[in-house]
């Protein structure tokens, strides 16, 4: 591939790295859970059971407690960003589980170099094409989702720890 196709994948998988951690933060918040406790579960979870995760706290959000610990515009803006995330997901899967190279300066060429024979109903099904726009639209779509995520989490309120709290209680 050329540098600016390497540049673009990474970018873009640098992007979605930063969901994936900004989603499991948004996960804390949800479930009012100090962000270094949340972190020690949700670090093994994958960016779908997170999301998974928000969409059943969501839920209780709306119907449990009626909105009234997050807005129902935030719970529905976080919904909205978690069905994008989705969609970036996938294409992360694609170029972490395919063999990529250049078909030209402007377009590279992912397959799985899968041994069954090429499903005629579906030919593209083991292989994608990408063009260098398409990356930087994609690109541009997952820092767009950065900047979303990070704004919901300056609205929804976080779980402060108060050690000497915990230490009397403790006790």
């Amino acid at each position: 591939m050329t540098d600016k196709q390497f540049e673009l994948v990474g970018k873009l998988l640098l992007e979605f790295s930063n969901l994936d951690y900004l989603i499991g933060i948004l996960l804390n918040r949800l479930l009012i859970t100090p962000e270094y406790l949340g972190l020690t579960y949700n670090d093994q979870l994958t960016v779908m059971k997170k999301i998974i995760a928000i969409e059943n706290a969501i839920e209780l959000h709306k119907h449990r407690y009626d909105y009234r610990i997050i807005r129902e515009q935030t719970l529905n803006d976080l919904t909205e960003l978690v069905q994008k995330v989705k969609g970036i997901k996938t294409l992360r899967n694609k170029f972490a589980h395919n063999l990529w190279s250049r078909w030209t300066d402007d377009k590279i060429f992912g397959t799985k170099l899968s041994g069954k024979l090429i499903n005629h109903k579906s030919p593209n099904r083991d292989s994608i094409t990408i063009t260098n726009l398409e990356l930087k639209k994609h690109y541009e779509q997952a820092y767009e989702l950065v900047e979303k995520a990070n704004n919901l989490l300056d609205i929804i309120p976080t779980f402060e720890e108060n050690i000497e709290l915990i230490k009397r209680t403790i006790k």
